[in-house]
């Protein structure tokens, strides 16, 4: 559902960020891509192995759906926010596959997680959970504008509240079971991840000489992924360290994006 208010909020015609402003549209994707995975293996480096994976992990999932929302309160670039999520939603396609074999051969050296993962499995639940979605809420779009124009409004505050229920949920009746770690354990990492991932693509923009419009929601998409389907992918791999960071994360990324949106968009 989420996915597919997302494809709803996708017009083919936003696309020409693509052909007409191509510099914005690569930064913003060179942020998603290779700055936020950086700044996740550098911040790694102060934290366990398994946090610093998960830290990973949650760098190369697509942005959020609050994403758009947060951009349209903060007045930066609604239209390209709406393309760079879109285009991170494709990407996932290709990089949470690649980044999950990374992290199981190289950063984890754990041979039970190795043998259980299966790269045509990724592929299959980020193809049926994001991409299809959102080509389909995208295509309806385009096929009946004035049906999704009257869905628009409901759809901002539902969806990514639908989202924080389940997620609230999870944690009440079936948080993963650790004898150490709870999700309070992981609040550090996931509000450094969010701070910083949001500075320094902010900064990264202004060096690049882009508008503080355009810089703002480029940080903002850097700054709020879509922890779901992290969430998602990493139950099926039956390690509890990495879905309590993908909750911790979920139940304060929101909050922090806006919050420092609204700081960037006075001080910026």
């Amino acid at each position: 559902m989420v996915m597919l208010g997302i494809g709803f909020g996708t017009k083919i015609t936003a696309f020409k960020y693509l052909i007409y402003s191509p510099k914005v549209t690569l930064i913003g994707v060179f942020s998603q891509i290779f700055l936020l995975p950086i700044i996740a293996l550098v911040l790694g480096l102060f934290f366990s192995e398994e946090i610093a994976a998960g830290l990973f992990l949650l760098s190369l999932c697509p942005s959020g759906t609050g994403s758009n929302l947060i951009t349209k309160m903060v007045s930066g670039n609604v239209e390209l926010s709406i393309v760079l999520t879109t285009l991170s939603s494709f990407l996932s396609l290709i990089l949470m596959p690649l980044g999950m074999q990374f992290v199981l051969s190289e950063t984890i050296v754990n041979t039970q997680l190795i043998n259980e993962f299966d790269s045509l499995t990724v592929v299959g639940q980020i193809s049926l959970f994001v991409v299809l979605p959102v080509l389909i809420g995208t295509l309806i779009g385009e096929w009946n504008r004035a049906f999704v124009e009257k869905l628009k409004a409901m759809l901002k505050w539902l969806l990514p509240t639908l989202l924080f229920g389940v997620f609230f949920l999870i944690w009440i009746y079936d948080e993963p079971k650790s004898e150490h770690l709870s999700v309070g354990d992981f609040l550090l990492p996931v509000l450094l991840i969010n701070l910083l991932s949001m500075l320094l693509s902010f900064l990264f923009s202004k060096l690049n000489k882009l508008s503080t419009k355009d810089a703002l929601s480029i940080s903002i998409e850097a700054g709020l992924k879509n922890s779901g389907i992290g969430l998602l992918l990493v139950t099926s791999m039956s390690q509890g360290t990495f879905t309590l960071l993908m909750l911790a994360y979920s139940f304060t990324s929101f909050y922090v994006t806006l919050a420092l949106g609204a700081l960037l968009k006075r001080f910026g």
